[in-house]
């Protein structure tokens, strides 16, 4: 039901916008109005009107370089930054960079990299509350199986959900060029819980020989995460391939860990825009212990939207579905026959404030619920954080 609830709005939000916004006659009046703005050197007029087309193409590159031309010709600058910074997150030939890059020279300093790359230096601060912030289960006692047994059995503090705010603090660097790297690294204290959790990643976007009309790239990453006695250690390899209007990516990953069993995984993920400012999303995965560990091999897949209803208002709005299988029982000598097989439930929401080129402000809720056979795996939460981003 939540599957089909999902697919509906998704084609309910991308089949109003479009009646709305992006019929024939209106992309074509907006293409008529910005040629003749052009013509009459009136660049706002021209970047309005190339601004509604690109909201109904939202992935068209000749689209950003035009604005890009316009927002430099209107004298602002920091427009096209922005323009540039999509176009380099969309693999833009490095012919057209450097013709960009020249653009962008002429009309200010100089870059402090090479043309065609470009650095930069993130922060967020981060202050929020979270209503379930152990993952803990939502009953104070379950029904075990033990053995043949029937017991009601009362759970501890650590495993019943538990209320906590916490601070945040993240930091990235990230580069642009042939070449993108991506390095971060995050701390978050939960008060309550006085328990500490620490994250590193590094990645790294290779570009491939792809068909025309394609573009293609080898991605390699490394994630590793602490918190308490919990440690783990993630090694993904993947390559994508993307056209105008969607994504495909598959990857291997293989996963250390110190409680419990290594696994190696393999999956799929694969990403569509349906209409300016909604994308639908799904993937699978097959993850395979190296060890034995209970419920043996996992079996998932997972399906979400991400939309902005109000192209001139920066809410975004999130909803994602997943559905886990396990192989076998779970732990047959606590509850039988029974497998843990999750289904996760999660909904987002997050509000965007732009204080100045530099500094921004974020603030999200969010809502997820996970059931499960095994009354110890099904979990509520809800949670909310205002986050101060900072670029440079």
């Amino acid at each position: 039901m939540i599957i089909r609830l999902l697919a509906c709005l998704t084609l309910l939000i991308a089949s109003s916008a479009q009646a709305i916004e992006c019929s024939p006659a209106k992309t074509d009046f907006w293409l008529q109005e910005a040629r003749h703005a052009n013509t009459n050197g009136n660049w706002s007029s021209a970047r309005e009107a190339l601004g509604k087309l690109s909201q109904c193409h939202p992935l068209r590159g000749d689209l950003r370089i035009e604005s890009l031309r316009l927002a430099l010709l209107d004298g602002d600058r920091q427009a096209a930054l922005e323009h540039r910074q999509w176009l380099r997150e969309n693999n833009i030939p490095p012919a057209l960079a450097r013709l960009v890059d020249t653009w962008l020279a002429a009309s200010g300093p100089a870059p402090l990299v090479a043309a065609g790359s470009r650095q930069e230096l993130g922060f967020l601060l981060t202050r929020g509350y979270d209503s379930n912030a152990n993952d803990g289960s939502r009953h104070d006692s379950i029904l075990v199986n033990f053995n043949g047994l029937p017991l009601d059995w009362n759970l501890d503090t650590a495993s019943q959900a538990r209320s906590s705010s916490y601070s945040a603090l993240n930091l990235n660097w990230q580069y642009q060029g042939e070449r993108n790297w991506h390095l971060g690294g995050s701390a978050r204290h939960y008060d309550n819980l006085q328990e500490t959790e620490f994250r590193l990643y590094a990645l790294l976007g290779q570009p491939l020989p792809c068909p025309s009309g394609l573009r293609c790239r080898l991605d390699a990453s490394v994630n590793g995460h602490r918190q308490e006695e919990q440690q783990r250690i993630q090694t993904q390899l993947g390559i994508t391939v993307s056209s105008q209007k969607q994504r495909v990516s598959l990857y291997t990953r293989y996963n250390y860990e110190r409680t419990s069993a290594d696994s190696h995984s393999i999956g799929i993920q694969w990403l569509r825009s349906l209409a300016p400012g909604v994308v639908a999303y799904s993937g699978l995965e097959y993850d395979q212990p190296q060890e034995p560990r209970a419920g043996d091999d996992r079996y998932s897949i997972h399906v979400g939207t991400r939309a902005r209803p109000w192209q001139n208002l920066p809410l975004e709005l999130q909803l994602m579905y997943l559905r886990e299988y396990e192989q076998s029982a779970y732990s047959p000598a606590f509850w039988g026959n029974k497998r843990r097989d999750r289904r996760l439930t999660r909904l987002n929401s997050q509000y965007t404030w732009r204080l100045n080129p530099y500094i921004s402000l974020k603030a999200s809720a969010g809502w997820r619920h996970t059931d499960s056979p095994i009354e110890l795996y099904q979990q509520d939460g809800w949670s909310t954080e205002l986050t101060l981003i900072g670029t440079l």
